[in-house]
């Protein structure tokens, strides 16, 4: 439910900002790393009030939940390939799993699957090879987009403050150096939506 996480988004938001400067001075080794995640909110929560909570109108269907290269095995006499780590399966809508998959096997760098930068060749040919198998229509398109300003605003938030706030700080090894680059998707969303449209000509 999105507005559901929306709403425990701002709450932990509001957590993190009354607590983040004791969490700088306990934790000197991270406090970079705290200071850019602070600055990452600012800015995408500024964006995503700007736009209404996601609304998926096509059927939503059973989704792995984390489809990254890191859990892909392939058998190497018979060349099956098998998909591990099913934890984060769930009903959801597939445009929500394109977008994970395209920053995870686009990305310049493996980091973080809703933030980093991809290669624009890279989800080019990933897209059309999906396309090719699994036709997309305008209204997932539309749905593929709405999943990047989305994940890159607010879902990633979610699981990063969760651990963030315990004390727990391997989620922000996943954050890119600079701000720029965190805000990747928010910054391309006009051109990510001319490459998927360019599906259909």
């Amino acid at each position: 439910d999105f507005a559901t996480t929306t709403k425990a988004v701002t709450d932990l938001i509001a957590q993190f900002k009354k607590q983040s400067a004791l969490l700088i001075d306990k934790h000197a080794s991270v406090s970079g790393k705290l200071q850019l995640l602070g600055k990452i909110i600012d800015a995408t929560t500024t964006l995503h009030q700007s736009q209404r909570t996601p609304q998926f109108t096509s059927p939503w269907v059973g989704i792995h939940g984390d489809y990254t290269p890191d859990n892909m095995l392939i058998e190497q006499t018979s060349r099956k390939l098998f998909i591990i780590d099913w934890d984060n399966a769930k009903v959801a809508p597939r445009a929500f799993e394109i977008h994970k998959a395209i920053g995870a096997f686009c990305s310049v760098q493996w980091l973080n699957a809703y933030l980093v930068p991809v290669d624009w060749e890279k989800a080019e040919v990933f897209l059309r090879a999906y396309h090719a198998v699994n036709p997309l229509n305008k209204n997932v398109i539309n749905e593929i987009v709405a999943s990047a300003a989305y994940g890159s605003s607010t879902y990633w938030i979610r699981f990063t403050l969760i651990q963030t706030l315990a004390e727990d700080f391997r989620m922000l090894n996943l954050l890119p150096e600079k701000l720029e680059d965190c805000l990747f998707w928010n910054n391309n969303l006009d051109k990510y939506r001319r490459l998927l449209l360019s599906l259909l000509s």
